[in-house]
């Protein structure tokens, strides 16, 4: 699965400001919090470039293992530039071992930002 999210700050905005792209899971029967398992995978792209690191440092490790609620995927600046992010979610076949047949996984991808300064870096 693909979805891309835009995000920007407008521009009258004059402070520091970072946004988590968060996944939220609403309904899973799959088996992605047991680590034999872990074979629903994420990653983001932002302008021909995969983003491997958060703003902290940390690194994306890109496997989704929440069953339930939010899972933060990335966190990123807001910019006055609007900025495409696109996520792409996907079973790894070489990990499932086919014990992804037949469950079902539901959720959605949203945004929400921190102002952490009054001035913008």
């Amino acid at each position: 699965h693909h979805t891309q999210i835009t995000l920007s700050r407008n521009e009258n905005c004059e402070i520091y400001t970072e946004a988590t792209i968060y996944l939220h899971t609403t309904s899973t029967n799959a088996p992605i919090s047991n680590p034999q398992y872990q074979a629903l995978k994420y990653k983001i792209i932002s302008n021909g470039t995969e983003l491997t690191e958060n703003l902290d440092g940390t690194t994306v490790d890109g496997i989704i293992t929440t069953t339930s609620g939010d899972e933060e995927l990335i966190t990123v600046p807001l910019t006055e530039d609007a900025t495409d992010y696109d996520i792409y979610i996907w079973i790894d076949q070489d990990i499932s071992q086919g014990e992804y047949n037949g469950k079902t996984y539901e959720g959605y991808i949203y945004a929400s930002s921190t102002q952490t300064s009054t001035i913008v870096e």
